[in-house]
């Protein structure tokens, strides 16, 4: 197994001339502590791939981005529509921390759901979003949030998904109102892949 990659369990496969997102992989290793990986179908079906784009979402080394060869692509016989094949890493391109995940300017109005400790209540508050990333979001409230510890529904169905959310910071703003800096926590791989979907396609849109 490559140093660079420690601890993976899943990748993005990108398209190597534009960086899009071709398809999402699941990342497991042969007795030989080989790469493999497991895609559903997507506009590449052929023997090998080399200088494929792949991030790997690496829990101790964080995000790393690598120019990779893809060989022996085969069907996986027991479910239709999947691939799998090697991974040989050629390169690193580049690493980061996923703490420090691009964040994206993006105003979206949310609802913060929560129990309270005390009386065991369910509540909610709403708010604004000022910058959202696949790590967390910048909420603006007029309430002060009574928890630390939250659920941020998205509304008019913008993302389909509830993530809990940790406050990491409260700061009174000048205009009466507070500002939450927030991690989302315990995300489901799937979670996390619509959220860095959803970012990706945002940004696209804010560089037409």
């Amino acid at each position: 197994m490559d140093l660079s990659i420690k601890n993976c369990r899943k990748c993005h496969i990108l398209d190597p001339q534009t960086g899009a997102l071709l398809s999402e992989a699941a990342v497991s290793y042969t007795r030989e502590n080989e790469i493999y990986l497991t895609f559903p179908g997507w506009e590449l079906v052929m023997e090998e791939a080399y200088l494929m784009p792949v991030v790997f979402f690496d829990s101790i080394n964080g995000l790393v981005t690598c120019n990779c060869s893809i060989c022996q692509i085969e069907p996986v016989i027991d479910k239709k529509g999947d691939y799998h094949g090697f991974c040989h890493i050629l390169s690193v391109k580049d690493t980061a921390d996923r703490h420090e995940d691009f964040r994206l300017p993006l105003t979206i109005t949310v609802n913060m759901s929560y129990i309270d400790p005390e009386t065991g209540r369910s509540g909610g508050i709403g708010g604004v979003t000022s910058n959202i990333s696949a790590g967390g979001v910048y909420i603006i409230a007029a309430q002060k949030l009574p928890v630390q510890v939250f659920y941020t529904h998205f509304q008019h169905n913008v993302l389909p998904i509830a993530p809990q959310t940790r406050v990491l910071r409260t700061e009174p703003l000048s205009n009466g109102k507070y500002g939450y800096g927030c991690c989302f926590e315990d995300l489901s791989s799937y979670t996390e892949s619509l959220l860095r979907r959803f970012i990706f396609h945002m940004e696209s849109i804010h560089k037409k």
